[in-house]
């Protein structure tokens, strides 16, 4: 029996289709291929973010014991205790080093001066602040008096209270950020409403004469935003010495002026680019903090320099 005649046309269909579907199945393969890489290389971003995580947080655990341990030295030292310095001291402004497993942190430590309490502010220094906030003289007395009247007798509990008083536009109170992650307590430079100004607990009324807000200012000292525009230019100077800012604009700014009371933790994983920022408070039961909010971008921002010491084990 003879074999069926095909053309080389059809031969050539025949063929150009057989290519067809091996280019089709070929650029399938191809994209499971791809896809399975991607996947795979997105499990080991999250492991690797997830490890730094934690080794972020371990550093910090490490460093508020190495603080606790470097205020009872201290405290030892003033005791004339002869053994008391045996052991080197964490303090303010170090730049170190602690390794977590086999991963290295950056660790510097600044000073910082917790934002006053609100719940020691008087209705006279509300009013002032809602002023300097851009509320009419009527209605920053109004204002302030609602907030006296909602003040429990106690104090508020967080700053979240500030942010549910009705009869108080929202835009003077202001909100939690988006991004939450704790109540800052550092006084921020800009900021213009009072979650963001002021702290809730801090039993601080005292002002940073390099950070604390103008309205803050204004609202405890007494002096107008005009009268404390001199300060803005000091500032961008270099830090801010009491003697000349007593001279210069009022005396009042150097009595209100307070010391560091507080500790700015960064932590960055040296060679990643995980870090965050914790503010660490001595109070009775040893270093505390607010929670720490991991970021993620350049950590030479957040770097310390190459002359730290050897790394720590943690």
């Amino acid at each position: 029996m003879s074999r069926p005649h095909i053309a080389p046309r059809q031969r050539g269909y025949i063929l150009m289709y057989v290519l067809a579907v091996m280019m089709v199945l070929g650029g399938l393969a191809l994209t499971v291929a791809y896809r399975q890489r991607i996947g795979v290389q997105l499990v080991h971003n999250v492991a690797d973010m997830t490890q730094q995580d934690w080794a972020l947080q371990a550093g910090l655990a490490y460093t508020k014991a190495q603080l606790d341990i470097s205020a009872k030295l201290a405290a030892a030292a003033n005791a004339k205790d002869p053994y008391a310095d045996m052991v080197k001291r964490w303090q303010m402004g170090d730049k170190r080093q602690i390794q977590v497993g086999d991963i290295v942190i950056d660790v510097s430590l600044m000073p910082a001066l917790l934002a006053p309490d609100f719940n020691l502010f008087t209705a006279d220094e509300i009013n002032r602040l809602f002023g300097a906030l851009g509320a009419a003289p009527d209605d920053a007395a109004r204002y302030a008096q609602i907030l006296i009247a909602a003040r429990p007798s106690t104090g508020f509990v967080s700053k979240s209270d500030l942010v549910r008083i009705p009869g108080i536009p929202q835009e003077l109170l202001g909100k939690p950020d988006a991004a939450g992650g704790g109540e800052a307590t550092v006084p921020a430079k800009g900021g213009s409403d009072l979650y963001h100004l002021v702290d809730i607990g801090s039993k601080v009324k005292q002002i940073d004469l390099d950070a604390t807000p103008l309205p803050i200012v204004a609202a405890l000292t007494g002096l107008s935003m005009e009268q404390l525009a001199p300060l803005t230019a000091m500032r961008a100077s270099g830090p801010v010495d009491r003697t000349i800012a007593a001279q210069k604009i009022s005396p009042t700014l150097a009595s209100m002026a307070g010391a560091s009371n507080a500790v700015l933790a960064r932590l960055a994983v040296d060679g990643g680019h995980a870090w965050g920022e914790a503010l660490l408070t001595n109070g009775k039961g040893g270093f505390g903090n607010d929670p720490m909010t991991i970021h993620y971008g350049d950590p030479a921002k957040t770097k310390t320099d190459e002359s730290a010491p050897g790394a720590d084990q943690a």
